[in-house]
């Protein structure tokens, strides 16, 4: 039961397009970025045969504010665990084309995703738990809960570990007793990684030991979103006012430079329409519109795309506050003026009508869980650098160049020689130039993109 339960959880998270896995480095930390916690292996785990898998979830319905990770263990060699994975990523990728696209998925990487995933859930099993619970929670207000979801009746299965407060949250690592009966019959479908599976989970305390707790890379439900700004006609607008005005405000946060979010704007206008009896409203606010030419850039796509619900303009000290890293990104806010949801990182247009629903009605258990699931799991990393030259070879500094993926796009500011330096997940990236010096104009029709090995290029603007 348990194992098909995590499984589950999984599958559903990796079905809704917003959690993937992360095949844990051979020999390098177990790194949680949502939920804030690195795990630095030891010696048993360096040495360990079979491979480690790690995933984040977030919004279950048991835990609607708390982050759930899942450091997994599998039974099998890198040699025979890296094709297997390889076939199940290259179907999401796939299935991503054709969301996006109509473009079918080929039978045969279905076919070959099929047949991988069985193997892939047989020689599984979770390591460990690790259990943020927002600030008032302990483990022994949800320990019920969670070993009912576990769906193991044996007493004593579980051990619970204390690893501390940090940013708003309660830390606990939760691992299987290695001398429970459970454990002893799961290891009979690990074959002979049983043995090692077992040494691991006997390991806990040393790993207990070895982590640590870092900032997380998420935002707390309840945060005060409070701001004084206008819209884009200049009139003033306060957020106190603004937000206490309907049960929902889904604040949806763009720039002027990001396409996903020109792109997504003629479905935000029809769901305002949808929900404008619904004691709900949208609302835009472009964080780059601070001057007359951003702004009059707004107001064009606003036209282009039918766009009619209110949309502000971030002044420059409100753009600093927000503090955010990649667009669009959209909060669901209260009448009081606090966040009631996760905020949503990337264009992600079929999950707002069902999270508008749950921030109306929240205490729809089922809508909680399908629509909650949020998070990324670190992959590789990669390495990209972009040089800004003038047409002589100068170097450009403090230009901005933006890097888009389907999710969105983030910001990355070049230093005073013209260097902008991005370390993100090692992927395709189409570039954008989202801001030059003044004296600068950007190449006509500038259309680059990298791959997803490292890259360094050279983006080469006019001095005019």
């Amino acid at each position: 039961m348990m194992k098909k339960w995590i499984s589950a959880l999984l599958a559903l998270a990796l079905a809704l397009g917003v959690l993937g896995f992360s095949a844990a480095e051979s020999g390098g930390a177990i790194v949680l970025p949502e939920t804030g916690v690195v795990m630095e292996r030891t010696e048993a785990l360096k040495n360990a045969r079979g491979q480690i898998e790690v995933s984040e979830l977030t919004g279950l319905a048991a835990f609607p504010e708390a982050m759930l990770a899942i450091v997994t263990y599998m039974a099998m060699t890198e040699q025979e665990y890296a094709p297997l994975r390889e076939a199940v990523d290259r179907y999401t990728e796939a299935a991503q084309i054709e969301k996006e696209t109509g473009k079918a998925v080929p039978d045969a990487v279905v076919n070959a995703a099929m047949a991988a995933q069985g193997p892939l859930v047989e020689k599984q099993d979770a390591l460990c738990f690790v259990l943020a619970l927002p600030e008032g929670q302990t483990w022994a207000d949800v320990a019920d809960t969670f070993t009912s979801l576990l769906g193991v009746e044996e007493e004593g299965f579980l051990a619970a570990r204390d690893l501390g407060e940090n940013a708003g949250f309660n830390h606990y690592m939760i691992s299987f007793n290695p001398a429970s009966a459970y454990v002893e019959e799961t290891g009979k479908q690990l074959g002979g990684f049983a043995d090692e599976y077992k040494a691991l989970l006997e390991d806990m305390d040393a790993l207990q030991a070895n982590t640590r707790l870092v900032e997380p890379g998420r935002v707390v439900i309840g945060r005060e979103i409070a701001f004084e700004t206008t819209d884009l006609d200049g009139n003033p607008v306060s957020s106190k006012e603004l937000f206490a005005q309907h049960a929902v405000t889904m604040l949806n946060i763009y720039t002027t430079w990001c396409g996903y979010c020109y792109m997504e704007m003629p479905a935000l206008e029809k769901l305002s329409q949808e929900f404008a009896d619904r004691d709900a409203a949208v609302v835009g606010l472009c964080l780059d519109a601070y001057d007359e030419t951003r702004i009059a850039q707004a107001k064009q796509m606003l036209a282009d795309t039918g766009v009619t619900y209110l949309n502000l303009a971030a002044g420059k000290e409100l753009a600093d506050a927000m503090n955010i890293q990649l667009f669009p990104t959209t909060l669901f806010v209260g009448r009081d003026g606090k966040t009631i949801l996760l905020p949503v990182a990337g264009a992600q247009i079929d999950r707002y009508p069902v999270l508008l629903e749950q921030a109306l009605n929240p205490g729809q258990a089922a809508a909680a869980e399908t629509a909650a699931l949020a998070g990324e799991t670190a992959g590789e990393k990669g390495t990209y650098t972009v040089h800004f030259t003038d047409q002589d070879g100068r170097p450009v500094p403090e230009a901005i160049i933006g890097f888009c993926t389907e999710a969105g796009c983030v910001p990355v500011d070049a230093d005073e020689n013209g260097t902008a330096v991005y370390e993100a997940e090692r992927t395709a990236y189409h570039l954008t130039i989202v801001e030059l010096p003044d004296g600068y104009a950007e190449p006509e029709d500038f259309d680059m993109s990298v791959g997803p090995d490292d890259a360094e290029i050279t983006v080469r603007v006019t001095k005019e």
